[in-house]
């Protein structure tokens, strides 16, 4: 069909409106959320949430969960999942996820997409961790990431970014 979404790595999102941010605000002090939260938010689609209090319930349950969900809050059509990276001494300033036309991310299982998010996420913090102490280890055990080797199950990018499902998937579905 020709479409495609995709997300440009630090490109800063809504707080209201963005997985990735969703996953990043999530862990911040609370006096930073209220700082961000003081500001109008926009609706950017019907299912964007724009009242201060369904946000804050929404941090909570990605605090909760472990991971957020971005559905037509966006744009529309647009289907996002995030998880935080947590980084010792650091706090979450980086989250790693993926998106993709809705009607294409379906068609995997929501629990899939988010272990594999949550398994990057764990690794990449780790090497980073590393790097940052002077260590640079790498795990061992990371998952190679790049599509292009037949397997089309959703993948995570690295580097706090994202990559489109449909993106990795353009040369079939």
């Amino acid at each position: 069909d020709g479409e495609y979404a995709f997300m440009e790595p630090g490109r800063i999102m809504p707080i209201n409106a963005a997985a990735s941010a969703k996953a990043i605000f999530a862990f911040q002090d609370k006096e930073i959320i209220d700082e961000v939260l003081s500001e109008p938010l926009v609706r950017y689609t019907s299912n964007t949430k724009v009242s201060k209090t369904a946000v804050r319930a929404e941090l909570a349950q990605v605090r909760r969960d472990g991971f957020a969900v971005c559905s037509d809050e966006f744009d529309p059509g647009v289907l996002s999942y995030a998880c935080p990276m947590h980084l010792a001494g650091f706090g979450t300033l980086y989250s790693i996820g993926i998106v993709g036309l809705a009607e294409r991310m379906r068609r995997f299982p929501p629990e899939d997409i988010v272990a594999a998010l949550q398994e990057r996420s764990e690794a990449l913090a780790l090497a980073l961790q590393d790097r940052v102490t002077g260590t640079e280890a790498a795990p061992a055990d990371m998952p190679p990431a790049a599509a292009g080797d037949g397997d089309t199950r959703p993948r995570a990018a690295g580097s706090g970014g994202t990559q489109s499902l449909s993106a990795a998937r353009r040369g079939g579905a």
